[in-house]
């Protein structure tokens, strides 16, 4: 049997290579074989379908804005349950470990616990960021985490992230426990950040 590298494969399937890896590591392809960090897909394998935008518990929309920044489109959709395997190895920074824990927390228990919230940003269907919380029952929005890769940055992603999470919610408030190199950002984007505690709040 002929074999393909996964480079090979996103050209040929119209792919991302970071895709084409996440499909590997799900084990979705069959006759897929691994020597080491490498993979060697069958040559005649068919394109996986695509199952991550399935519907969710918590919204009706699969897709919910566009952002058009330098001539490329990026969007944000809900996240679900087949996306826990993207978080794996997203980041190779000091926050590779939470990332990495939120992805299997993903796995364990979404979409089941509805408290939660992801939401994923795509360039094409690649993800290169997300914002994950949770809502207590007074109502107020907590934003557990968010990231964009870094060479997305500086380019008011995140900001939209934020933006829309606080307008699906539904909440009436918005409380952040964050790291104190954001407190600029936070403070952009409407919160009251506090100068010595790292918390920041904001009515919605």
């Amino acid at each position: 049997m002929d074999y393909m590298t996964i480079k090979e494969a996103a050209e040929k399937w119209g792919l991302s290579v970071r895709r084409v890896q996440d499909i590997c590591k799900a084990d979705m392809i069959p006759g897929l074989i691994k020597f080491g960090h490498s993979w060697a897909i069958p040559v005649d394998a068919e394109k996986p379908i695509d199952h991550r935008v399935k519907s969710v518990k918590m919204y009706k929309a699969n897709f919910l804005g566009q952002i058009k920044k330098d001539n490329n489109d990026y969007t944000i959709r809900e996240g679900n349950d087949k996306d826990w395997i993207r978080f794996i190895d997203f980041s190779e920074d000091e926050w590779h470990l939470q990332i990495n824990g939120i992805g299997f927390s993903l796995k364990d228990k979404y979409p089941g616990d509805v408290v939660k919230t992801l939401l994923v940003l795509n360039d094409e269907d690649e993800m290169v960021g997300f914002i994950y919380s949770f809502v207590l029952p007074n109502h107020t929005l907590i934003p557990e985490f968010m990231y964009v890769k870094s060479e997305y940055r500086k380019m008011g992603l995140g900001h939209r992230l934020l933006r829309e999470l606080e307008e699906i919610s539904g909440c009436t408030s918005s409380m952040i426990f964050y790291n104190n190199t954001f407190h600029d950002f936070y403070k952009k984007q409407g919160y009251l950040a506090s100068e010595n505690l790292e918390i920041a709040m904001k009515i919605l």
